[in-house]
């Protein structure tokens, strides 16, 4: 719930040129802070990926 009403405050209080990737990626990283079991899944997912393109 914290990160809600952070991520509130920081989306409010943006100026209008700030890029959608930063957005998205603020979004991204406090989901991943909140949830370790998702931060953990992510990474082996993203590992996986990486070793079947090569």
């Amino acid at each position: 719930m914290v990160y809600c009403y952070t991520l509130f405050r920081i989306v409010r209080n943006m100026d209008a040129d700030m890029k959608t990737g930063e957005i998205r990626w603020q979004l991204i990283k406090a989901m991943l802070d909140e949830f370790p079991t998702l931060k953990e899944r992510a990474k082996r997912y993203l590992e996986e990926e990486q070793k079947s393109n090569q």
